[in-house]
Parts: C-alpha cells; structure tokens; sequence
C-alpha cells in the first residue's frame, strides 16, 4: 500500500487545524472551511456535495494547501459526477485560465507534489471522468500533465484486457496527446499484437471491431509520439 502523504510531509501540528486569512473575519471563515472540508469526508452523498459547493465558493482550494490534499485524496470519490466537480476544482488551480499564474496559488505546490505521485488507481479514476464527460478532458489534461510517471500506469490500465474498451482507448489517447515517450514500447507491442490479428497471422483469430478501434488509436498516438 503506498504510503499516506499526510503523515510524510513535515506539517506544524497547528496547519492540521487553523487556517491564516489576509483579511475579514477570520474565525467564521475557519469554521466554514473546516466544517466543509469535513462534510466532503461524510458517507452521506449529498452531504459531500454541500461540503465541496462551500469550498469552491470559499475559494479555499486554491487558498489553503490542506483543502487540496484533502481534494487530491478523493480523486477515486464514488460518485462520478461530484469526482467530475473534484477534478473541476483542482484544475481550476493548476490550469491557467485567467484567474492568475497557478504558480501563486497558496496551494499549487502541494498541488503539484501529489498530482506528482498518482498511482494508476487515481488517473483511472481520471480516465473514467473523461468517458462520463468530453468536456472534462482539458481539465485532466491540465492534471496529468503534472505527473511524469503518468505513462506507465496509462500503460498498465492500456495492457489490461478486463478494462473497459472505452478507458484503454482514452488510456492511449492520453499517452499520445501529453507525450510520454516512455510508453511508447507498450504502443508498440500492442501495434505489432493487433496487426498480426489483422492479418489473420494470430492464434487467437482475426480482428474484431473493438480491436480495430483500439488498433486506430494506438497508431494515431504512436504518430504523435514519433513526430519530431
């Protein structure tokens, strides 16, 4: 099991429980953040949207670093319309899009350290927010492209044949559109695979429909990836 962020990084025991504000009434703003940082932990679905609606609108993701770990740690939220809303929020911090270099953000650098460290279970939670909706794929675009080893666990998720069809093709669609170069020999592999299917030159038959589909994405990706 990887080890839990929160107990490796060297926080002063005060930054688990307060929050410092630049200005207005400080208390009633803790109290707010803090109680809906811990809605968004309730086993009560709606409960859990109530907590993230008041963090958006307390701007507190992009204020205060713990409220984005706290978001980073629900990148696999059960439902898949609030885990949309969760990567909508944390991309609002580190994709630029008007409101300011992400760089300023009070919590980009937490941000980018453990976007830095997703393991293949969070980015297929990602994968899957894309499928649920198009309009997402900027959004985890802007996420991933702040993890450099996001390759090989898109590889992996590629490699598995029991995931669904839709998740393998955005697997390597993703590889292609952020270059990682390190995946290109599972591309490669897999080319070689579904050509020699094609082909009829494979002991486990000719080439189904799904197979072509996953075959044309790998090539439109591996073009990519070759382009100089």
């Amino acid at each position: 099991m990887d080890d839990d962020p929160l107990t490796t990084i060297n926080l002063p025991q005060k930054a688990l429980v307060t929050f410092e504000e630049p200005c207005g009434n400080t208390v009633v703003t803790t109290s707010v953040v803090w109680g809906a940082a811990e809605a968004l932990t309730s086993p009560e679905l709606e409960t859990r949207y109530a907590g993230l609606q008041q963090l958006v609108g307390q701007d507190a993701v992009r204020q205060h670093p713990l409220v984005a770990y706290l978001l980073i740690s629900r990148l696999v939220e059960p439902d898949i319309a609030l885990r949309s809303q969760i990567v909508d929020a944390l991309a609002e911090v580190v994709v630029p899009n008007g409101r300011g270099e992400p760089a300023l953000a009070a919590s980009y650098s937490t941000l980018a350290t453990h976007l830095m460290g997703m393991r293949t279970r969070q980015i297929y939670a990602l994968l899957q927010v894309v499928a649920y909706e198009k309009s997402n794929e900027p959004k985890v675009i802007g996420l991933l492209d702040h993890c450099s080893f996001a390759g090989g666990h898109l590889s992996c998720i590629l490699a598995t044949r029991t995931v669904p069809l839709n998740l393998r093709k955005l697997a390597a669609y993703f590889i292609g559109q952020l270059g990682y170069l390190d995946a290109m020999p599972v591309l490669e592999r897999f080319e070689a695979r579904l050509e020699a299917r094609q082909n009829g030159r494979n002991e486990l038959g000719g080439m189904d429909e799904d197979d072509a589909d996953l075959l044309s994405m790998i090539r439109s990706s591996l073009g990519l990836l070759r382009d100089p």
